[in-house]
């Protein structure tokens, strides 16, 4: 088979959709070299930079397809107006062409697989950036459609997309889940973690979240929890936010000054992905109140790295964790507060939590994954409908 990817969400500091991509391209061109793998992108500008992003993925079997009339933002915004067709830029290459990014563009050549990892702009719009809702709003629906095959990451994306697109009914849905790389996630010795605190100036125990800042993942609320932990606890372990700057963030920022805890909460910024294990493996709990995930892998991560994870009783997050998390109601400070608590003093729960987070990410396999995820591309390719799904639907 001749697969592409469209490699866009790589070109940029990865997000959840960038790392799925990621881990999926190198498992599948490693698994399965027979076939010849696409990667294609708009390269207007920057294109040594964005080679040079792509060169890690690169192997034998794999090759680049870009193209320089456009750049993806440019594409984007005249497809609004314009169905111009995908593949006058890309040509007639793929038999396959897997798109991770919500919008499936116009007349792609071959069998078009579209995977959707959450509808957080139709659950939680007040949370997502205006030009995202609105290319969103206007393109979902068309994309989902021209889609030969849909992939959610969940059980739960899966509900939320008949709901909001009962038409899709008829189409090919399947679920397939997000991996974690444990030969990268897991436990970290001592003196790689101290070497890593001291580079984020972490200086003793501390309480970690590590994803974006954006309104979304709830921040205000944990911090305002944090603040009620520490007005009797002055031993509580440090707050520490790492990761990159999303929108909206202000009000974070200053909520924690409002409150007078400078001294209290670290922010790090950016990550890079060699540190993560580290901070990871050194946090008494990984703290992950989120509104609202269609996957949600940083609890998965945290679990890898042996750290017991508080998250939300929310959305995905139930259905991802299993038993191995302390759920909260997210729109409860006081549930927050009180989680924090229990995870900081109760060593019983903590021991039997890192346990169970162990056993919970080995069904997160990628290798597993990646083999469900071949199969369904060879039956598009040969055309092998999957009869039993189409009596059902005929039912």
């Amino acid at each position: 088979m001749r697969i592409s990817f469209d490699v866009q969400p790589l070109l940029n500091r990865k997000t959840g959709i960038a790392y799925n991509e990621s881990f999926t391209i190198n498992t599948l061109t490693e698994k399965y070299k027979e076939n010849e793998y696409i990667f294609e992108f708009f390269a207007l500008k920057k294109l040594k930079e964005k080679l040079a992003l792509l060169k890690p993925y690169l192997k034998n079997n794999c090759s680049v397809n870009y193209s320089r009339l456009f750049s993806s933002g440019l594409y984007r915004m005249t497809r609004w107006f314009v169905p111009i067709p995908y593949k006058w830029f890309f040509g007639k290459k793929a038999d396959v062409s897997h798109f991770f990014n919500y919008c499936l563009p116009p007349f792609v050549h071959g069998k078009t697989v579209l995977t959707v990892c959450d509808l957080v702009f139709r659950e939680h719009p007040e949370t997502v950036k205006f030009l995202t809702k609105i290319s969103l709003n206007l393109h979902f629906r068309r994309s989902v459609n021209r889609a030969d095959l849909i992939i959610t990451v969940s059980d739960f994306t899966k509900k939320q997309l008949l709901s909001y697109y009962p038409e899709l009914c008829n189409k090919r849905i399947e679920k397939v889940l997000i991996g974690v790389d444990t030969n990268f996630y897991k436990k970290q010795e001592t003196d790689v973690v101290n070497k890593i605190l001291s580079k984020y100036n972490i200086d003793g125990d501390y309480i970690l979240y590590l994803g974006t800042i954006e309104p979304r993942k709830n921040l205000v609320r944990l911090i305002e929890a944090y603040a009620g932990v520490i007005k009797t606890d002055k031993d509580a372990p440090l707050l520490v936010i790492a990761g990159m700057k999303g929108w909206l963030y202000g009000n974070i920022f200053k909520t924690v000054k409002q409150l007078g805890m400078e001294k209290n909460v670290v922010f790090t910024e950016y990550i890079p992905d060699s540190d993560k294990p580290a901070l990871l493996s050194g946090a008494k709990m990984f703290c992950f109140p989120s509104l609202y995930e269609g996957f949600g892998m940083p609890p998965l991560e945290a679990m890898a790295c042996g750290t017991p994870v508080l998250t939300s009783n929310t959305s995905s997050l139930p259905e991802i964790c299993g038993d191995a998390a302390f759920y909260i109601d997210p729109f409860s400070v006081s549930e927050i507060e009180h989680g924090i608590r229990t995870l900081c003093h109760d060593e019983e729960l903590r021991t039997e939590l890192i346990k169970k987070g162990r056993e919970r990410v080995k069904l997160f396999a990628w290798d597993v994954i990646a083999e469900q995820l071949y199969g369904l591309y060879e039956e598009l390719v040969n055309n092998k409908e999957d009869k039993k799904f189409i009596k059902e639907v005929r039912a």
